[in-house]
């Protein structure tokens, strides 16, 4: 049961989606410490979905489309506030690529904590994504303490995998890469992230 949970929630982690460009971002951008800010704000974010999950409130939220619908509307509007800040990002000097990354280590690591948590709990697709696994695997015979250890399981899985994600973002010779053309990475993501935005908000106001 403990391998299923732990293959689910690898192939979850992976899906593209705000998540895991907000951690590629910040990872290319200001190296590893904050790729690591982000993916611990992304994993406290899934130990309060997984928890609402375990207790039974995410139900109410399932059930409550305008519930449903004002926390996706404050996720968009957020992502769509990243992906804007993204895309207005002054463009480098003519200088070596040194002065960039020295302009590029000065965000906070709280504020890639803050990042990483407030898209991801403002997410409700990890939220239904939990009600569906749980509902798999657990029943009314299962113990108390084992729900709370396979949560625990899955925040530990998506932590990691998105630690991983930041070293591999930051190594060498993706920042190298980087520095090269930040101006205009930055507005990729920036696009990305505010199509995301987009999406979320196309299926508020007109999904079923």
């Amino acid at each position: 049961m403990f391998i299923e949970l732990f293959i689910i929630a690898l192939f979850a982690g992976i899906t593209p989606g705000p998540d895991l460009f907000i951690v590629i971002k910040n990872s290319l951008s200001y190296g590893v410490r904050i790729g690591f800010a982000t993916a611990l704000g992304i994993a406290i974010s899934n130990v309060i979905h997984i928890s609402l999950t375990i207790i039974g409130i995410s139900v109410l939220i399932e059930q409550y489309p305008s519930l449903n619908a004002v926390i996706k509307i404050i996720g968009a509007l957020y992502i769509l506030w990243i992906g804007i800040n993204a895309i207005r990002s002054s463009p480098p000097k003519e200088e070596d690529g040194s002065d960039l990354v020295k302009q590029k280590e000065n965000k906070p690591f709280f504020t890639a904590f803050r990042e990483g948590f407030l898209i991801s709990v403002f997410n409700v697709k990890p939220l239904l994504f939990f009600i569906s696994i749980f509902s798999q695997f657990i029943g009314p015979e299962t113990g108390v303490y084992v729900r709370w250890l396979y949560g625990l399981e899955m925040v530990v899985t998506v932590g990691l995998l998105f630690s991983t994600i930041a070293i591999i973002s930051s190594s060498i010779i993706f920042r190298k890469y980087y520095n090269k053309y930040a101006y205009w990475i930055d507005r990729v993501f920036g696009v990305v992230l505010i199509l995301f935005a987009i999406a979320i908000g196309f299926s508020v106001f007109f999904g079923k």
